[in-house]
């Protein structure tokens, strides 16, 4: 019997190469874009999230229990259980309510792989937030507040990461800076904010006008709306008011998501929580939940971020 024995030639083994490359910038490419998080997470019942919480690059659990009227949240690392304590400062993870159910933000500011874990909730009806890092061998509570708006800017250029914190009113957002020094201390920095930065006018606009319903629907502030948005998306709010919802605000969360070579935000994503009751509900709250997406368009100034997308 003989044995064929068959070679390649070189050529061969280059295409082969190159296929494989291919493949793998195609595999990195999809693996950093499905782990881009542009959104939050809102808690509803008992719900487990994995992620990588200590920086071992394995995948660990937060699970969060809701016990009544409370929260508790604990995450499980190499099966290990360790539990979130809120400081004495602020001492509550928050209360159940179901108009405004706890959030959960993992976002990396410290830029050592390892996610913090910002927390929103509600405590008598009034808004509070903790900020939990991991620290060699359990999660510190490292700040609290009583802000009803959370926000990330720069978490995907090389700058670093603020955190800003603050709140609605009526007349705009305000909003102070925060950096994390060291391993524990946010920080808080002076920072002159136009009212344009990142769209607070725009969102302020956009909050009031939802506020307006049932009876202020007609009044749409057109201003602070794309030309290129969709009337899909538009279309929501004469589904809202012919349903007859009126709408408070509960709280909020944004993040930049896109930039341009100069590292200047392109696109922002807004989750805004409301408290809707309806008559069809017999006069309860309810949560409802809109997410926005801002860009900006033409030259700094009054509502110069516009909202081209809503869901």
């Amino acid at each position: 019997m003989k044995i064929r024995v068959l070679f390649l030639k070189k050529s061969y083994f280059y295409y082969a190469a190159a296929i494989l490359a291919l493949v793998i910038i195609l595999a990195v490419v999809l693996i950093k874009k499905n782990t881009t998080v542009d959104t939050f997470n809102e808690i509803v019942d008992n719900t487990i999230v994995k992620a990588d919480l200590n920086g071992d690059g394995k995948e660990d659990i937060l699970y969060v229990k809701q016990d009544g009227t409370k929260y508790f949240i604990q995450v499980t690392i190499n099966d290990h259980p360790y539990y979130l304590e809120p400081s004495k400062t602020l001492n509550t993870l928050g209360s159940y309510t179901p108009h405004s159910p706890i959030k959960i933000t993992l976002q990396d500011i410290s830029r050592d792989k390892t996610p913090e874990i910002f927390i929103q909730g509600m405590e008598n009806d009034k808004n509070i937030i903790h900020v939990f890092k991991w620290n060699r061998d359990k999660f510190e509570d490292i700040f609290c507040s009583s802000s009803n708006m959370l926000g990330f800017i720069d978490s995907g250029t090389n700058r670093t990461p603020r955190v800003m914190l603050g709140n609605f009113v009526p007349k705009g957002i305000e909003l102070s800076t925060y950096l994390l020094l060291g391993s524990s201390e946010l920080k808080s920095f002076s920072y002159n904010m136009p009212e344009y930065f990142m769209g607070k006018d725009t969102i302020t606009a956009f909050i009031n006008y939802l506020q307006s319903f049932p009876q202020g629907e007609s009044n749409i502030p057109k201003s602070i709306f794309s030309d290129n948005i969709t009337g899909k998306d538009l279309a929501l709010f004469g589904k809202l008011a012919g349903e007859s919802n009126s709408f408070i605000f509960s709280n909020g969360a944004f993040k930049d998501i896109s930039w341009n070579k100069e590292g200047e935000v392109q696109d922002i994503i807004y989750s805004l929580n409301f408290k809707m009751k309806s008559s069809a509900n017999a006069g309860n709250f309810k949560p409802y939940t809109i997410t926005i997406k801002l860009r900006p368009e033409g030259e700094n100034g009054s509502y110069c971020y516009k909202i081209y997308q809503i869901k």
